[in-house]
C-alpha cells in the first residue's frame, strides 16, 4: 500500500514539474511576444519622431540635408521619399545647390 502511495505522489509530482516547465515555456513565449512589440512600437515611435522633426524643418534645412544625402549615395527618390517632398523639387534644390548644372539621377 505504501508503495503505491509512493508510486502516486512520483507521478503527481512529475505531473506538476511538467506543467511548471509548460507553464515557464508560455510565460518566455509571452515574453518575447511582449518584447517583439515594444521593439516594433518604438520604432514606430522613432520613424514618427524623425517624420515630425523632418516636417517642422524648413524648405532650406531640408535642401542642405538632401545634398549631404545625395553626396552619401541616395537617390533622388529615396531622399524625396525620406524628406516627404517630390523628387522634382528634390531635382531643383540639388540643380540650385550646384549652381544651376544638371543634377544626374
Amino acid at each position: 500500500m505504501a508503495k503505491l502511495k509512493e508510486e502516486q505522489d512520483m507521478q503527481q509530482m512529475r505531473a506538476i514539474d511538467e506543467a511548471i516547465a509548460q507553464l515557464h515555456i508560455a510565460k518566455n513565449n509571452y515574453v518575447l511576444t511582449i518584447d517583439a512589440q515594444i521593439a516594433q512600437l518604438t520604432e514606430e515611435r522613432n520613424a514618427a519622431r524623425t517624420s515630425y522633426a523632418i516636417y517642422s524643418l524648413t524648405s532650406e534645412d531640408k535642401a542642405a540635408i538632401a545634398v549631404s544625402l545625395k553626396g552619401q549615395g541616395w537617390t533622388q527618390q529615396n531622399i524625396a521619399d525620406y524628406l516627404g517632398m517630390t523628387q522634382p523639387t528634390i531635382s531643383q534644390w540639388l540643380q540650385a545647390k550646384d549652381g544651376g548644372g544638371r543634377s544626374s539621377e
